[in-house]
């Protein structure tokens, strides 16, 4: 009898003493480790790429009756533009007909 208490009681210690280091093992993998490295000058050289499709919610076909060569444009790509001097109306019913045209 008194040889099955000691072995329970070992049995008890090994099973808490593993789980102590189990559960200490899992959270010393969480903490935050640095590196550092001696500051030298150099070139710093970094590269980002991506890819992917564009795609707009609306698009016109323009046909313009004239013809002849653009001197200036004075927008730059990405700039939201105003339809100055033009109703909606009239937008609206110029891109109808030549869209069916």
């Amino acid at each position: 009898m008194k040889q099955r208490k000691i072995v329970i009681s070992l049995v008890i210690v090994i099973v808490i003493v593993g789980g102590y280091y189990f559960f200490r093992s899992r959270t010393d993998k969480s903490q935050v480790s640095y590196k550092t490295a001696e500051v030298v000058k150099g070139t710093l050289v970094s590269t980002v790429s991506g890819g992917g499709k564009i795609v707009v919610s609306e698009s016109a076909s323009v046909n313009p009756s004239i013809s002849g060569i653009v001197t200036e444009l004075s927008v730059s790509i990405g700039d939201m533009e105003k339809l100055s001097g033009i109703s909606q109306s009239q937008y609206t019913g110029t891109r109808r007909r030549y869209n069916s045209g």
